[in-house]
This record gives C-alpha cells, sequence and structure tokens, in this order.
C-alpha cells in the first residue's frame, strides 16, 4: 500500500506527542486567596509572564483547570501541579506540570557541624 506524501506528513503531525505543541509554554506559579486561583505563564518565544485566571487566555492559550499535587504522608511521594489547557482555535487539550525550582543545594556540602576554619587560631599571626 502506497501513502501519499501530504497524508504521510499528518499521521506523522497527528502522532506527535502534546507536550510538543506546548513547548513554548511554562508554568511557573500558582496563587490561590480568596478562593482565586491565578498561575504565572512564561512564553518562552517572547519572555513574557503573565499571571492569568482559569478560564483566561494568554499566548493562545486558554487555562481550563488546575490541579494541585498531592503528597503521600507515608512514603513522602508527591505529584506536581498541573494545570490543563485548550489552544485557541485548535479544540486541543494541553496538560503543563509546575515548574520547580533549582536551589542549587549540593548533595555533598559540609554539615553544620563541621568547623569551617579553626576559630582558636590568630588571623595574622596564625597561632
Amino acid at each position: 500500500m502506497k501513502l501519499h506524501p501530504a497524508l504521510l506528513l499528518g499521521l506523522l503531525l497527528a502522532a506527535t506527542p502534546l507536550a510538543a505543541q506546548t513547548d513554548r509554554l511554562e508554568f511557573n506559579g500558582v496563587i490561590i486567596a480568596n478562593g482565586v486561583t491565578e498561575v504565572a505563564l512564561l512564553d518562552l518565544t517572547t519572555g513574557s509572564t503573565s499571571w492569568i485566571g482559569i478560564g483566561h487566555t494568554f499566548a493562545g492559550y486558554t487555562v481550563l483547570a488546575f490541579h494541585p499535587g498531592k503528597v503521600d504522608a507515608s512514603s513522602g511521594f508527591s505529584t506536581p501541579d498541573t494545570l490543563e489547557l485548550v489552544g485557541i482555535g485548535t479544540n486541543r487539550h494541553f496538560t503543563l506540570q509546575l515548574e520547580t525550582a533549582d536551589l542549587g543545594v549540593d548533595s555533598g556540602a559540609s554539615t553544620p557541624n563541621e568547623p569551617i576554619a579553626e576559630p582558636w587560631l590568630d588571623p595574622f599571626t596564625g597561632e
């Protein structure tokens, strides 16, 4: 069976993961106050960030819902906060996970009980 090149391209595009369609957005924060949820979205192509409410639109996507992550108290395992979005004019649904900050903590860092220097030495004479 021969496939027309245009049909083959269409099938390949349809099989592309949905996450690839939202590569230009990043979910950076959430604030819930007085029963109102707002989320911070970053448009990676323009560098602009905006805080928007559920049902509002940013960079061609409408935020449909926010789902807070959950923590299992016994195991400590947690699931990330997620957003449901829909592309304007495409009716395609996407999910974004909250990006977590890299705090730059080195796992090999000294413990608080390790001395940094010998405090009994005079800094001028070394005695």
